[in-house]
């Protein structure tokens, strides 16, 4: 009898076993196939011989006779992804390559989880399916390999895996990567320090040359804090920022938390079906045609990166290295089922109308921002950010324009992040600021860089745009003449 009508009697035979014991259709597969390879069942799996298998593998099953039978990669890689979800994070869609099963899930440039068997024969092909037992051979142990980030562009990759995942519980699996995910992370962005040398022309705060984006081909490159500030020159040409923005985060493990932020906002303000819109444009243009999930489901596949467990706040404690937007909502909803109406009472007061997506966004700027102060030590507090919230969110080019008013958003991003999610996150409030000396320049031994002058900023926030020109020529309104428009201090 040939192995393809072989197949498909060890599939009835797991059907029927399935419906008469009410075991899923999957396990009662692995018992066909186990016990088949033992030895244990009729040699032919007809419909004769099918009664008195479906009678043996009961017994088997109900007695638990300890034979070992390696899982299902599909099983495996789905109980994984469940627990990964718990942590917080999301996951793509499986699909087969010639290691075996893979998926995408955590950071949106992806942690590759890898599913296959031990020393499967290479016959030549690009997809491994190992659950297939024509191909594979299933009393083989199911091998783990997990990678991030795949670019390998600026850092070394984090490979992590399991020779035999029978040799530890899914969960402690899950667990065990999120930690190291973690701990790699925070490990690179710290040492990434040294390389911190270029200033962000409009805050002066030091980052590697390659942290620094465009919001257009032709604007000088920002930090995350400052991409929507009121003096950025250049309005925001979106295709563009959007592929250099996943450029970055595919590529590098230290990359700056606050552009996840940034990338949330926008994916979650400018208009439904933004992934496809951003594409259809980039292909117009002849440029790079593929844009991250995060752009089409913002609230599943987005990443924000938190800080480690000890220093974060309470209500993200059960979190992984990170979460999606959605689960940071939730969590913050969990905590506070009180929260969100708050916000919606604080935003009425300022007369500001609310929007649906204004929470999940305020909620991401929060904690990536707040996650962007743990990891870079000797920059300004996170709180900085909120002014440069004026108007450039609004200065996105159409077709990608903010749906509605666009001051709505900033507005209230400024509001809820300056008066609850922020004192929430930080645990003060925004004038109780402490002052860490560490976050002046030069203030350790090993810190040679000078420190911060007018050159290396443009500090014009809390300035009226009309009185800019007095500021650029030197004067400050309101001011005798002569008083300097940033004395470089923090």
């Amino acid at each position: 009898m040939s192995s393809k009508t072989n197949l498909t009697h060890r599939r009835q035979t797991a059907r029927s076993l399935s419906k008469a014991t009410g075991w899923g259709y999957q396990r009662a597969l692995e018992l066909v196939i186990d016990a088949a390879g033992k030895n244990l069942l009729p040699r032919v799996l007809d419909a004769e011989d099918r009664a008195e298998a479906v009678r043996i593998l009961t017994e088997l099953g109900n007695t638990a006779k300890a034979f070992t039978r390696s899982p299902l990669a599909r099983s495996y890689l789905q109980d994984l992804l469940a627990e990964f979800r718990l942590l917080g994070w999301g996951s793509g869609d499986m699909e087969l390559d010639y290691f075996g099963l893979t998926t995408y899930a955590g950071p949106v440039a992806g942690l590759s989880l890898s599913v296959g068997r031990a020393e499967h024969e290479d016959d030549g092909s690009d997809e491994h399916d190992p659950d297939d037992p024509t191909t594979s051979d299933l009393s083989k142990p199911l091998n783990l390999l997990a990678m991030c980030p795949s670019g390998n562009a600026t850092v070394e990759d984090y490979e992590d895996g399991l020779a035999d995942v029978s040799t530890e519980t899914v969960r402690a699996t899950a667990r065990r990567m999120d930690c190291a995910l973690g701990r790699t992370r925070l490990r690179r962005v710290r040492n990434s320090d040294t390389l911190s040398t270029e200033p962000c022309p409009i805050c002066g705060d030091r980052y590697p040359e390659h942290h620094l984006l465009r919001n257009s081909p032709s604007a000088p490159p920002v930090c995350p804090a400052c991409i929507f500030d009121g003096d950025q020159p250049y309005r925001t040409d979106l295709p563009y920022l959007a592929v250099v923005l996943d450029q970055l985060l595919h590529d590098d493990l230290a990359a700056p938390a606050g552009w996840d932020a940034v990338a949330a906002v926008l994916s979650l303000t400018c208009g439904p079906n933004l992934g496809i819109r951003l594409e259809r444009a980039l292909n117009e243009r002849r440029g790079w045609p593929i844009v991250m999930e995060r752009w089409g489901a913002p609230l599943t596949r987005s990443w924000i990166w938190l800080p480690p467990p000890a220093h974060r706040h309470e209500a993200f404690k059960h979190l992984g290295a990170g979460a999606t937007v959605a689960a940071l909502v939730d969590a913050v909803d969990r905590y506070d089922p009180g929260t969100q109406a708050a916000a919606k009472a604080m935003c009425r007061a300022a007369e500001v109308r609310w929007r649906p997506a204004l929470w999940p966004c305020a909620v991401a700027y929060a904690v990536a921002f707040s996650t962007q102060g743990h990891e870079r030590d000797r920059h300004r507090r996170p709180l900085h950010v909120v002014h440069s919230l004026s108007d450039g969110l609004s200065q996105t080019m159409k077709p990608f324009a903010v749906t509605g008013d666009a001051s709505n958003v900033e507005y209230g991003l400024e509001e809820l992040l300056t008066h609850q999610l922020f004192p929430m996150v930080l645990g003060h409030r925004v004038d109780e600021e402490p002052d860490d000396p560490r976050r002046r320049y030069g203030a350790q031994g090993d810190d040679e860089r000078p420190a911060p002058g007018c050159g290396d900023a443009r500090l014009t926030h809390q300035i009226d745009r009309a009185n800019q020109v007095a500021v650029i020529l030197g004067t400050l309104p309101f001011t005798p003449p002569g008083a300097p428009a940033w004395a470089g201090q923090r």
